[in-house]
């Protein structure tokens, strides 16, 4: 994505959404070691946006609105330079680096277990998996590690990211979920069915985190990732084209 091109983006509530979207939006973007980064984008449903990164990558872009439910997550771009001298009316954000020491181990492949360590912050915390085309999920918890199965499919891109309850905020490395042959975790994280409070758990494993689990140190995780099960969240440029399930808004991208 070139830096400094303006993108419109929509958010278009879906009628079948429980319960209904509601604005403001905001879009949050994904780098590694920089904490995850707020850009506001209104209530209108409507919103213009250069694209006033640094050059470099690979980014993600995901979006709530004002309840914490979320449109998903894009494709990863990475960001390239403007080649028509435009980017002088277009300052950069100034992604900050991580504010929180943030450490993601283990094996970061499907059905994988992955110890997640965070210090220097104020608890609680709320660590969240955004993974391309997924929306992300979420969960809280009081102390500073955690032990997360990640239940995605191998092959997507995805980042860990964490935020504490006086705004610090880290992303990990970017990573592609591997292969495994245990596939028992997919399918398992609850979603719940339209017309009841929309909510996606974590995976709830043995002895791991979960919507009731206990991480390493004995922390608590509280999944807080909401979405339903029969709606689709669309984000399409002239890069980029995506289609998932698990969104109550539409979130479409237009160049």
């Amino acid at each position: 994505m070139t830096r400094c091109r303006v993108l419109n983006i929509t958010f278009t509530p879906r009628p079948s959404a429980v319960p209904a979207p509601v604005p403001p939006y905001e879009l949050i973007l994904s780098l590694a070691n920089h904490a995850p980064f707020v850009v506001n984008a209104g209530s209108s449903g409507n919103f213009l946006w250069p694209v006033n990164l640094d050059i470099g990558g690979p980014y993600l872009l995901s979006m709530y609105d004002s309840a914490g439910a979320t449109g998903g997550t894009g494709p990863a771009f990475n960001v390239v330079a403007d080649t028509n001298n435009t980017s002088a009316h277009c300052p950069v954000a100034g992604l900050q680096s991580s504010t929180l020491n943030f450490n993601v181990g283990g094996s970061q492949v499907q059905c994988g277990t992955v110890p997640i360590t965070l210090s220097g912050g104020t608890p609680p915390y709320v660590v969240s998996l955004v993974a391309e085309d997924y929306p992300p999920k979420r969960a809280s918890f009081a102390a500073g590690n955690i032990d997360w199965i990640i239940d995605i499919k191998a092959g997507i891109n995805a980042y860990f990211t964490a935020t504490d309850s006086i705004g610090n905020g880290a992303v990990s490395q970017f990573f592609n979920i591997g292969a495994s042959a245990n596939s028992t975790c997919l399918g398992v994280a609850q979603t719940l069915a339209p017309g009841s409070p929309a909510l996606s758990t974590v995976y709830p494993g043995t002895g791991v985190a979960s919507s009731t689990g206990t991480g390493t140190a004995g922390s608590t995780a509280t999944s807080t990732a909401k979405s339903s099960s029969n709606l689709q969240v669309q984000i399409s440029s002239k890069q980029l084209i995506m289609t998932a399930l698990g969104s109550v808004v539409a979130f479409a991208m237009n160049a």
